[in-house]
């Protein structure tokens, strides 16, 4: 049961999310959360530093691109794939199954529209994506590659992918009451999802 859709609570699923791989996938994601977070208490996430490059992004671009290599290498083997090196292009070519360009998420920090894997809906690679292989093979020559915009879309990507796996039984929500409505809440701290393919 790889991909998530919502419906009617599911104990069975609800469980396979306690297993040792799902929770060091969301150890992982939370870890990456929490560092960009840090480094945006400095440099807050508008669009006017998105340009912003810094050593530490670089490594949060490494580590989650590095993730979403792994957990989508772990989607498309389930869909069918025996393909024994993924990669993005392979990808790519599931995009009709696994639907990622259809998710919008929203920077809880100033409501920005965030669209990790719009470019999967023109058979294309992200540029989140390009900036990661070039500081990855090329770092010393490349690092201003690792700016703050990748960063934010690199770790919106993997929530994307995490949700779209595991949906609310990954990141349930929470009932807030404000202004007198009750509103629904991930508990992530970057990030609310915004648009779904259901």
């Amino acid at each position: 049961m790889p991909l998530y859709r919502p419906g009617a609570y599911d104990d069975s699923i609800r469980s396979k999310t306690f297993t040792q791989e799902v929770q060091h996938a969301k150890l992982i994601y939370q870890d990456l959360e929490d560092d960009l977070q840090d480094f945006c208490r400095f440099v807050p996430p508008v669009p006017e530093h998105a340009s912003v490059y810094s050593t530490r992004l670089w490594g949060i671009i490494l580590r989650a691109c590095s993730e979403i290599d792994s957990q989508l290498s772990g989607l498309v083997k389930e869909l069918g794939s025996k393909a024994l090196k993924p990669n993005i292009v392979l990808y790519r070519r599931y995009e009709v199954r696994l639907e990622l360009a259809k998710f919008e998420l929203a920077s809880r920090f100033d409501k920005q529209a965030l669209r990790p894997f719009e470019a999967f809906a023109k058979n294309k690679s992200p540029g989140w994506w390009l900036d990661y292989n070039e500081i990855k093979h090329r770092r010393l020559e490349t690092l201003q590659a690792a700016t703050l915009g990748s960063s934010l879309q690199a770790v919106a990507a993997l929530h994307v992918i995490l949700y779209r796996q595991w949906g609310d039984y990954m990141f349930p929500k929470r009932m807030l009451l404000v202004a007198g409505q009750q509103l629904a809440e991930t508990p992530s701290e970057m990030f609310s999802v915004m648009k779904t393919p259901w």
